[in-house]
């Protein structure tokens, strides 16, 4: 950002710093613990005061830091959307900018080009570093339509429109509550997906007749799941609890393939790995969805304890 940073930037760095160490779970544990002792049992005199102001200091970085990120997400995701929309007629742009920018960046109003509209249809924000105690870069991800209009020999200018991810990393500045965009953005690369291995479930199956009875009790549950109300849902459930389904808004087409293990020796608790395919309702496109499942058995009847996505990678 081109300053030196002084005492004061030093002093958030070594607040930040502790702060991050000892971890939330270690304050909130502290500030209790001192709450039910009493701070006065544990410390005497002056070392009493030094920590009921540590503390104090501490949860007030907290929270300045959780309020400034959020509105300065906000911020930077404004800037964005105006930033990165622009037309042909572009007299309004730098009107639209002057409400992020200082002086000193009218100049990024300047190269527009004139062959090309340009319009955000979407901006999120998906980092956030911090440079001072009152500078954070926010990492944008904008999903931009590009309009061009190439002029053709007869006089007609065709549209070709594109859609384009651009990322984005706005710097910004906070002061007494307010933001700014204090330097030019820079256009980075896309994000990087991570590379993991998928480790497939593996235990004790089930035998064939239980097999056959959890399949079915699971296409049943499945197919009362997308389709049914809270009520019947509950019905697969263990103590009758209710969950929401998707109320026909999708429609089970079929269960392609069920996985069971047994959880225990006495086979009562059983895991299923299942893999089925929903209708959207709207569209009529078929969806594939797999699932996790724990099932238990009570009073010679199979009900469902709970499910939820992934069927590998479990810890």
């Amino acid at each position: 950002m081109g300053k030196i940073l002084g005492l004061k930037n030093k002093t958030f760095k070594l607040k930040t710093v502790i702060f991050q160490r000892i971890g939330k779970g270690l304050l909130w544990t502290l500030v209790v613990f001192l709450i039910l002792r009493g701070i006065g049992t544990l410390f005497e005199g002056d070392e009493t005061v030094s920590a009921k102001e540590m503390i104090n200091e501490l949860i007030k970085t907290k929270e300045y830091k959780e309020r400034v990120e959020y509105e300065a997400t906000s911020f930077a995701e404004g800037f964005v959307y105006e930033y990165m929309t622009t037309s042909r007629d572009s007299e309004d742009y730098l009107n639209r900018l002057k409400k992020y920018i200082p002086t000193y960046l009218y100049s990024l109003a300047d190269k527009v080009n004139n062959e090309t509209a340009t319009k955000v249809l979407e901006a999120n924000a998906y980092k956030i570093d911090w440079i001072s105690e009152n500078q954070l870069n926010v990492s944008v991800r904008a999903k931009v339509e590009y309009t061009s209009f190439e002029k053709q020999e007869d006089g007609r200018e065709p549209k070709v429109v594109k859609l384009s991810n651009v990322y984005i990393k706005v710097p910004v500045t906070e002061k007494d509550g307010k933001y700014l965009v204090e330097d030019y953005p820079a256009f980075l690369p896309e994000p990087q997906k991570a590379d993991i291995k998928f480790n497939f479930y593996s235990g004790e199956g089930v035998d064939g007749e239980t097999s056959k009875e959890i399949e079915g009790v699971l296409e049943n549950f499945f197919k009362t799941y997308y389709s049914g109300n809270s009520g019947e849902i509950s019905y697969y459930m263990v103590d009758n609890v209710k969950i929401k389904g998707t109320e026909g808004r999708f429609k089970l087409n079929k269960v392609e393939e069920v996985r069971s293990y047994n959880l225990n020796k006495e086979g009562t608790e059983i895991f299923s790995i299942v893999r089925l395919t929903i209708i959207d309702s709207i569209s009529s496109r078929e969806f594939e969805q797999r699932f996790n499942v724990n099932l238990i058995r009570k009073d010679n009847r199979l009900y469902i304890k709970d499910f939820d996505v992934r069927t590998g990678n479990f810890k």
